[in-house]
């Protein structure tokens, strides 16, 4: 369980053991690449494989477009798309040598765009983009 926030990641790590599953809590910002190449190797190292990877980190930060901040614009295109990518670039290289894995990502019907989201629309449209590329 990869999470920007330690108290946030540690609670969700316990509800999953308290419903069954297994997980370790690694706080990283999905957005920046040495970050999550060292969460993946703690997965590795943890479990001794990675079979699943789902690309779910998000935020939103919406506003018209003419009042819509650099910081904003890049916040969201770095959690959504730019944080899939090298989280799905570095589980590839486990995957693609155990010969095995499973790649989901979440996009929405946002990426057709709505009032407000051109952020969020651009990152998710981005995404899609990015999963048929990966799927072919």
């Amino acid at each position: 369980m990869l999470d920007v926030e330690d108290e946030r990641c540690e609670e969700t790590v316990d509800r999953i053991y308290k419903g069954g599953g297994t997980a370790i809590p690694i706080v990283c910002d999905v957005s920046k690449g040495e970050q999550v190449k060292r969460a993946f190797e703690q997965v590795v190292e943890h479990f001794g494989r990675l079979d699943i990877l789902i690309n779910n980190a998000g935020v939103i930060r919406d506003n018209l477009l003419f009042r819509m901040s650099d910081e904003d614009w890049r916040l969201v295109i770095d959690i959504h798309l730019t944080g899939s990518f090298l989280c799905s670039r570095e589980a590839q290289k486990y995957m693609v040598k155990q010969r095995y894995g499973k790649i989901v990502m979440t996009s929405s019907i946002g990426a057709l765009g709505n009032r407000g989201q051109a952020n969020y629309s651009a990152a998710k449209a981005g995404l899609q983009g990015l999963t048929r590329t990966l799927g072919n």
